[in-house]
């Protein structure tokens, strides 16, 4: 599914910061794979690559098959919005739409036909067990619930991929304990997915943690239930 091959970042200025050095890293279709790392260790400079967001200064990425190099800005977009989907930690949700408009809205920017865009939101929000709160708007939700709108919200449109930016960080002990069981039902479907977090409770949900230290892959470990 993702392939990356002797990746590296560096940030030009006065004095060149090198973010990402010589990453080589196969992600399989159907893994769980978390990404580790203490911060400034590049982990979200490598997200914003694997997710289209940014552009490596060396080495090569092929997604689904297909080599990322010279594509314009609208080809990467368009790229990210069909057939990716991403959730951070601010959640990001439209304040003044309801649970349920936020997670409608990317069909309808693909101008999904009503029918069926009511049937996908009504599937996803059951699926996170919020369909008792599906009128409520973000400031009516709980952190933990607000979390559950914006996965649903990522995932709705059916991404190959999806990508979670330390998820968790901005929600307490039993508000994680719900993302992490979201995520664990989303992978058990067949969902790829790429974590990148600080939280090792989370990370062991995941089949594979790899770990970053200074730009560079450092370890890679199996998780007990990939086993």
């Amino acid at each position: 599914m993702l392939l990356l091959r002797d990746i590296s970042k560096v940030y030009q200025g006065r004095s060149p910061a090198i973010a990402l050095q010589g990453i080589n890293l196969t992600l399989p279709q159907g893994e769980f794979l978390a990404v580790v790392g203490s911060s400034g260790s590049g982990k979200s400079t490598l997200l914003n690559i694997l997710g289209l967001l940014d552009r490596p200064t060396t080495g090569e990425y092929w997604i689904d098959g297909t080599r990322v190099r010279g594509w314009s800005d609208a080809r990467l977009a368009r790229m990210r919005n069909e057939t990716l989907g991403f959730v951070y930690q601010s959640f990001n949700l439209i304040p003044t739409l309801s649970a349920r408009e936020n997670v409608e809205l990317p069909l309808v920017y693909r101008q999904v036909p009503p029918k069926e865009r009511r049937h996908q939101v009504d599937l996803w929000l059951e699926r996170v067990r919020l369909s008792d709160r599906m009128h409520h708007y973000p400031a009516e939700l709980s952190g933990g619930q607000q979390q559950r709108v914006a996965v649903a919200r990522a995932l709705v449109h059916n991404p190959k991929v999806l990508f979670a930016d330390e998820p968790t960080a901005n929600l307490d002990g039993d508000s994680t304990d719900e993302i992490v069981r979201v995520f664990d039902e989303v992978h058990a479907s067949g969902q790829t997915i790429v974590l990148i977090t600080h939280d090792r409770y989370f990370a062991q949900a995941a089949d594979r943690v790899v770990k970053l230290a200074h730009g560079r892959l450092v370890s890679e470990a199996v998780t007990r239930r990939a086993n």
